[in-house]
């Protein structure tokens, strides 16, 4: 009987001894994971952290950078005058506005680049809303038509006694040399008043006397829209002030352009 109970001590001094044993391995090793996850904080981060790291680093650069930064903006910003003739070969994704948008009243064959039919569409509806009614009276054209209008010009002021160099002068200042027209973008629209239109006369500078134009002046950078050929950047431009004449750039190049003060050109030369 005394053999037994000893040899029941044993066992049971065996199972207790295994247990604390295996309670202080499993310390040592949650010790160790513990002091691992700590120590390794400044490189390698759990999911969660991550994330919240890569949230933060995205917006962090997003605010840091400028808010023109668009990676898809070049289309936006391409650029036709004298110096700069768009590219041979240049395409053009075409939407026929004419009789297509209610909203949109507009000369026959009235065509621009798919991408700002929304913004114009808006332009035109909101113009509306605030009592003027724009009119479409240019968009898109193809060198071969801008050459017939360059040719047509230039024959009108030789008519009238100008010389050859007089002639091409006076027609450049409103009329681009084909191939340089900011109408073969396709984001190019010349805009006046349903009433001027219907008046029978040609556009002339005064335009920017009327309530169309004036709002047209203050609101079109909220669509996307610039006004291409301000009155004091003739210099620039190389073209005369036409007050209606617009054109498209995004609503965060256009608000910027706004806001400068500058004209197109000018605000090229600061993204450089």
């Amino acid at each position: 009987m005394a053999r037994r109970k000893k040899r029941r001590l044993n066992i049971k001094n065996i199972v207790l001894a295994v247990i604390f044993v295996i309670a202080v391995i499993s310390a040592v090793i949650a010790i160790v994971l513990a002091v691992g996850n700590w120590g390794g904080s400044g490189e390698t981060s759990s999911p969660s952290s991550e994330s919240r790291q890569s949230s933060q680093s995205s917006s962090s650069s997003s605010s840091a950078s400028s808010v023109v930064s668009d990676p898809d903006d070049s289309w936006q910003l391409i650029l036709a005058n004298p110096s700069n003739p768009v590219p041979e070969g240049f395409t053009v994704n075409l939407t026929d506005i004419t009789g297509n948008y209610a909203d949109i009243p507009a000369l026959d064959n009235m065509k621009v680049d798919s991408r700002i039919v929304e913004p114009l569409e808006q332009m035109f509806k909101d113009a509306r809303a605030a009592g003027q009614n724009l009119f479409l009276r240019a968009s898109y054209r193809t060198v071969a038509l801008q050459q017939t209008y360059y040719d047509w010009h230039i024959n009108h002021y030789k008519g009238q006694g100008y010389s050859d160099e007089e002639a091409k002068e006076a027609t450049l200042r409103y009329i681009a040399y084909p191939g340089t027209s900011e109408h073969h973008t396709g984001l190019a629209v010349d805009i006046i008043s349903v009433d001027w239109q219907n008046s029978g006369q040609e556009i002339i500078d005064t335009f920017d006397q009327t309530a169309e134009a004036e709002w047209l002046k203050n609101n079109a950078h909220k669509y996307g829209f610039i006004m291409r050929y301000p009155k004091d950047k003739e210099a620039v431009t190389k073209i005369g002030y036409e007050p209606w004449h617009f054109r498209y750039v995004g609503k965060a190049h256009a608000a910027a352009i706004y806001n400068s003060g500058l004209c197109f050109e000018e605000y090229l030369d600061t993204l450089k």
